[in-house]
């Protein structure tokens, strides 16, 4: 069988060159590469057109999430890149992604007036209501 290094004719120190070198690999391997590929990794891919609200990239075909982070809008090749083992791709081309809206939409004149009133509908004893 032909081995890619004969370690019987190698002097000590090249043995524990390449000894030392196939440790640091394996450390390498170990510690460092999954760190690595964490940057890009993602929970959720939404592929949908996406309305951005970007005057200078407007919309967009996917979107990338990370926890309760977006960390990629873009084109569909550059979001799946982000894909790991563990991430839900939303393939969604009939949908659409907007930007969240968060109305209370409460009128000024009428949520004073409501403000003031004395609720009393959810009480159901006449204890409760002199309370």
């Amino acid at each position: 069988m032909a081995s890619l290094i004969n370690l019987k004719n190698l002097p000590l120190n090249q043995i524990h060159r390449h000894v030392m070198f196939l440790f640091t690999c394996w450390i390498f391997s170990l510690f460092i590469s999954p760190v690595l590929s964490q940057e890009k990794s993602a929970d959720i891919i939404l592929i949908a057109p996406s309305y951005t609200m970007n005057t200078k990239q407007p919309w967009a075909e996917a979107v990338v999430i990370k926890g309760d982070k977006i960390i990629f809008v873009g084109d569909e090749q550059d979001a799946l890149s982000y894909q790991n083992n563990a991430t839900q791709v939303m393939d969604m081309p009939n949908g659409m992604v907007l930007p969240g809206f968060i109305d209370s939409h409460v009128h000024l004149l009428s949520g004073g007036i409501e403000m003031n009133d004395c609720r009393l509908h959810d009480l159901e004893t006449p204890e409760e209501i002199y309370q």
